[in-house]
């Protein structure tokens, strides 16, 4: 008895379903019908109103009419390919990928933490690029508080954040000291090296890690003072700064190796030996990332104002632009605590989220690259 009434609870669920779903069918195939735009019924009433208008008046197109209907088509189509819109055509075919427009704004949503140490000097060639790369390096080692982290014996052990942000200002400032040093304060491979700038390039080499003998922070002052001389000495006509497209190339060149490198550490699962990423891992590989957006956008706003003259007549102040506005929301990125969920769970992967932005960066530089090269 039972066994036949669940049998029959079966058959009934199963045709009821199946009905249920047969009505929301018909209902759909019904509103499709009668869902028509009144523009379109309007249009076939008149379109039939109009066959039977010539049926009763007999009027019908003949085989010449519609030749000269084809005709004034062509003559508008014609008319169209005009030399002056094949002209606009071409023109706009050659132009580069049109890039979203950015609102002057957008890169003022945050205030730079560094600072200018004395009175500007726009109009030295090459002054704003200098301070620009010592400041963000200058900041760790005088303001921030407890100076610089990671060969703190004590405190650093439990800094780690701030001592991997520390490590990526200090990535930046050195590969930009070196193209200083070997390119832009350079005529060309047969001139001899700035002294100052050598110096301040061999000291940044120091690790930073190392304590004592020699102290990394002191070694890092010294090199900041030594391109200080520099600074001075392009105000007294002494060095100089060529801020020629063959001169930024490498430079920028260094900064997309440097967001590759980033953005591989961002979006990795496995170290090189295999091992998973660990959760401690991953908010060193952040904040690593977010010293390297900071000073590298606070340099290449340097660059928009010294290589103004190259890079408009190349049509780059655009990419440089969105590669700075990339690289500003990278470092706008601050949540409480570094997340490494899985990329379709409910919790953030804040390491993914960075690397959108160091990607979108490293695109734009790669874009400017090219640009300047052609």
């Amino acid at each position: 008895m039972f066994n036949k009434m669940d049998n029959f609870k079966y058959y009934a669920a199963v045709r009821i379903g199946a009905g249920v779903v047969a009505v929301i069918v018909f209902l759909w195939i019904l509103s499709l019908i009668f869902n028509a735009s009144d523009k379109t019924v309007e249009e076939f009433i008149n379109t039939e109103k109009t066959k039977v208008s010539d049926i009763k008046t007999g009027s019908k197109k003949t085989t010449t009419q519609y030749r000269e209907d084809i005709i004034e088509q062509t003559k508008e189509n014609i008319d169209f390919l005009s030399e002056e819109n094949l002209i606009s055509t071409t023109q706009a075919k050659d132009q580069p990928v049109s890039q979203k427009e950015i609102p002057p704004q957008a890169f003022n949503q945050k205030e730079s933490p560094y600072q200018v140490r004395s009175e500007p000097r726009p109009d030295v060639s090459g002054w704003t690029f200098v301070e620009s790369t010592v400041a963000p390096l200058s900041y760790e080692l005088y303001e921030r508080f407890l100076g610089w982290r990671p060969n703190d014996i004590l405190i650093g052990r439990f800094t780690d954040n701030v001592n991997n942000f520390q490590k990526g200002v200090l990535e930046v400032t050195r590969r930009t000291v070196v193209k200083l040093t070997e390119e832009i304060s350079r005529t060309g491979s047969s001139e001899s090296f700035n002294r100052n700038l050598e110096n301040a390039m061999n000291w940044l080499m120091i690790k930073p890690e190392t304590f004592w003998f020699p102290s990394a922070e002191g070694k890092y002052k010294a090199a900041i003072n030594s391109i200080r001389i520099y600074q001075d000495q392009l105000i007294k006509k002494e060095a100089r700064f060529y801020n020629r497209t063959d001169n930024l190339i490498p430079l920028l060149k260094a900064y997309r190796n440097l967001l590759g490198s980033c953005d591989d550490n961002l979006i990795k699962k496995y170290e090189d030996n295999g091992d998973p990423v660990s959760f401690f891992d991953s908010d060193d590989y952040f904040y690593y990332a977010k010293g390297v957006s900071r000073s590298m956008a606070h340099i290449l706003k340097s660059i928009e104002h010294e290589f103004e003259g190259v890079l408009k007549s190349r049509n780059a102040i655009e990419s440089l632009q969105h590669a700075i506005l990339s690289l500003g929301e990278a470092d706008e990125l601050e949540p409480w605590i570094i997340l490494n969920s899985d990329l379709n769970g409910i919790f953030a992967n804040h390491r993914a989220n960075l690397a959108t932005k160091i990607s979108h960066a490293r695109f734009y530089i790669g874009v400017l690259i090219v640009t300047l090269s052609t």
